[in-house]
């Protein structure tokens, strides 16, 4: 399995925090098609995103609606504040909002397996969520 490590940034999103999550998983969702076009097989990794019964929904998931694991990367808020601002990206930080904990309980209700970065290198998380697509895929 070969790991490529990109950093990309977040897109800018106006006012409706919703529409700029549907754009990017939507977004996400069509690179996958594309890329599973040319290889056979894809995962897709975001951060915050739609809830799985949303995303299952898009036009843009039907190729993957027979084949979906959902993984969660989880994160504390006080380390999750310190990334965004060492990347450029504090104005994504709002502090813990009530609907985090709604989202992780939705994700854990989707059957999602969860990875806590927390304290974990980017290089560990790879190898850990690496290790769970080679199992979901045998």
């Amino acid at each position: 399995m070969i790991l490529i490590k990109e950093s990309i940034k977040f897109r800018p999103y106006g006012e409706n925090h919703l529409d700029w999550r549907r754009n990017m998983t939507q977004w996400w969702l069509e690179i996958a098609d594309k890329e599973c076009e040319v290889k056979g097989s894809i995962a897709v990794i975001v951060g915050l995103s739609l809830y799985p019964h949303h995303i299952l929904q898009l036009p843009e998931a039907a190729p993957f609606r027979e084949n979906v694991h959902f993984g969660h990367l989880l994160c504390a808020p006080a380390e999750r504040k310190k990334r965004l601002e060492e990347r450029g990206d504090a104005h994504h930080w709002g502090g813990h909002k009530e609907w985090y904990d709604e989202f992780f309980t939705a994700m854990q209700t989707a059957g999602a397996e969860e990875f806590d970065t927390t304290s974990t290198s980017v290089e560990q998380t790879a190898k850990e969520v690496c290790a769970w697509l080679g199992k979901i895929s045998e």
